[in-house]
Formats: C-alpha cells, sequence, structure tokens
C-alpha cells in the first residue's frame, strides 16, 4: 500500500496494517480468488479506525467495504488496474455502484440511497453525468485522512470555522492535546468560576449555554470548559456561513460528521448582530444555525439576546 505519512505512534502502525489486510481482502474478491482470513485484532483499547467509521456511522457490512474499495484508489496503486479489470473495460479504472453489487458480499440497493449514510454523511462522492450505477465514486478527502489514521479538521471547514484548542488522536480515539491551547492556563478567578458553571451545566444535560459578555471574554471559557472536559473546541464563524439553506445545511452536515470523526466537541458562536436590516438577516442566520446543531453549544452575546428555539442557559460573564 502507498504511505499517506510516516506513522507516529502504535496505534497508527496496528491502523495502517489493519488497513492493508482489509484492503488484500478486496483485491483478493477482485481478482475472484478466495479471500483470506480476518486479521487478528492488534488493539484491544481502540479499533481500527474503518472499524470506527462503521460504527458511528452505523454501515453495513457491504457499505464498509464500498467504501474501503473506494479508499484503495488513493491508497493501493493496483486498485484501478483491478477494478478495470472486473468490470472487463480497461476504460473504466474506478469503483462504481455496478461493480460493488456485483462483486461485494452483501450487496443492497439501499446504500446509495440520498438519506443512506454513505452519502448523507458525504463519505462518498457520486460523479454526475451518467447513471448511478455506472458512475465513478470517490472517497471524501476527509473521511481518506481519518481512514488512515490522520487528524486533522476538514479543509471544507477551514473558512468557517477557527479551532480554539489542539486536539487529536489518543490511545482511545480522539482526544485533547493536553498543553496545546492558545489560551492562558490560568483564567481571571470570575472567568475561571464560569468555566466550572458551563462545565456543570453539560454534565447537568443542559447543551446550549449562552455566555453574557464580550466575545474577547467567553473564548477563552468556553476553551477552558472544553479542556476540562477533554474535548477539542472552535469558533464559527457566523458572518462567513452562507445564507442559503442549501449551502447551510452542507455546513451543518460537515460540522456534526467532524465531531463524530474527531474531537470536536464544543461549538462557539459569536451571536451578536449589528442593527438595521443586515442585523435582523445575520440574527436569523444564527438562529437557524444553532436550531441545526447539535451537542455542545456555546453562544456569546453581550446584550443577553436569545437566538433559536433550543433551550438554553444563561451564564454572566
Amino acid at each position: 500500500m502507498d504511505t499517506v505519512g510516516a506513522p507516529s505512534s502504535q496505534w497508527e502502525v496496528a491502523n495502517q496494517a489493519y488497513l492493508t489486510q482489509a484492503l488484500g481482502r478486496l483485491k483478493d474478491r477482485l481478482r475472484h480468488q478466495t479471500p483470506c482470513p480476518d486479521a487478528a485484532r492488534w488493539l484491544a483499547e481502540r479499533p481500527p479506525a474503518l472499524s470506527q467509521i462503521e460504527i458511528i456511522f452505523g454501515l453495513s457490512g457491504f457499505e464498509r467495504d464500498l467504501l474501503l474499495l473506494c479508499a484503495g484508489m488513493e491508497l493501493d496503486s493496483e486498485m484501478a488496474s483491478l477494478c478495470a479489470a472486473a468490470q472487463g473495460d480497461p476504460g473504466r479504472p474506478w469503483p462504481s455502484f455496478a461493480l460493488a453489487l456485483a462483486m461485494l458480499e452483501g450487496p443492497h440497493w439501499s446504500a446509495l440511497a440520498p438519506d443512506a449514510p454513505l452519502r448523507r454523511w458525504k463519505l462518498l462522492e457520486v460523479t454526475p453525468g451518467t447513471t448511478l450505477t455506472q458512475a465513478p465514486l470517490r472517497i471524501d478527502e476527509r473521511v481518506l485522512h481519518h481512514l488512515a489514521g490522520v487528524a486533522h479538521l476538514d479543509e471544507k471547514l477551514a473558512g468557517f470555522v477557527k479551532p480554539l484548542n489542539k486536539w487529536g488522536s489518543g490511545a482511545s480515539g480522539p482526544s485533547l492535546v493536553q498543553g496545546q491551547s492558545p489560551w492562558p492556563s490560568s483564567l481571571a478567578g470570575s472567568h475561571a468560576a464560569v468555566v466550572k458553571l458551563l462545565v456543570a451545566t453539560w454534565n447537568a444535560g443542559g447543551t446550549v449555554v449562552q455566555l453574557c459578555g464580550a466575545e474577547a471574554d467567553c473564548l477563552p471559557i468556553a476553551a477552558g470548559a472544553a479542556m476540562e472536559i477533554g474535548t477539542g473546541a472552535a469558533l464559527i464563524a457566523t458572518d462567513l456561513l452562507p445564507a442559503a439553506p442549501g449551502e447551510l445545511e452542507t455546513i451543518l452536515t460537515l460540522l456534526r460528521r467532524e465531531a463524530m470523526l474527531s474531537g470536536l466537541g464544543v461549538l462557539v458562536i459569536n451571536g451578536e448582530a449589528a442593527g438595521g436590516e443586515e442585523g435582523r438577516g445575520r440574527a436569523a442566520l444564527i438562529g437557524r444555525l444553532l436550531d441545526g446543531l447539535e451537542g455542545r453549544v456555546v453562544v456569546c452575546d453581550r446584550l443577553g439576546r436569545r437566538h433559536g428555539k433550543r433551550p438554553a442557559v444563561m451564564l454572566d460573564v
């Protein structure tokens, strides 16, 4: 298998070995050979990335192997010629749904339905311009890197999301990289007290917290609370978000997917908006964003205005 980067931990070495063996079994199936025995489970504490994705997105065995087939195109130089040979056409050196239905175990038509996991979570891309079954399939780059054990923020979110601390892959999964926060380790006494209130609110089941204060004061508090619970935090630049509902829904899907793939567990929104028509439009956008997000959300607004329909706990800064 072509290398994606030098592994830097025992889990990454084992994950790449697992991925290599899984691709080997898939290549044997494309060659019409008997699949090799299942690979041993190297890591009891943390499953391979392929198994993680299968579990967190609820993939069937067929969907998992279809995703692996598309990953093989990027990770193994032999996969293209095998796909072409299996389809009996040298001009089709790519994975397709028709190939998967013919070659993989447990095939089902619902795998490529728009609301099925592979397309709902944008794990795969279907190339437009031909029939669904014959169209080339491609794995999403962020998902490919996760499979290879490489942790990073989705590049498609880079223009809208600013990390407030650093997080990466730990021994038992995504975790915060300690000591990598841009905020001071010791906050002012009043701010440290708000951090404790914020964490207690989350532990009690409150997922949306509105901090009534200036953004410059709220961001260190949100980052500190995220560090307390061992997760990543990021600020959403609401002034850069698209107003079109379809484009905003795509961003929301990518944010939810990122939370499932990585340690991004706290999202921060600047709820302040200017006056006039522009301000009302942005306030409506913030409300739609807040209602569409899941998990722990912090809204910063010095005026203490309510946003969206989700119930929120108010904390003064």
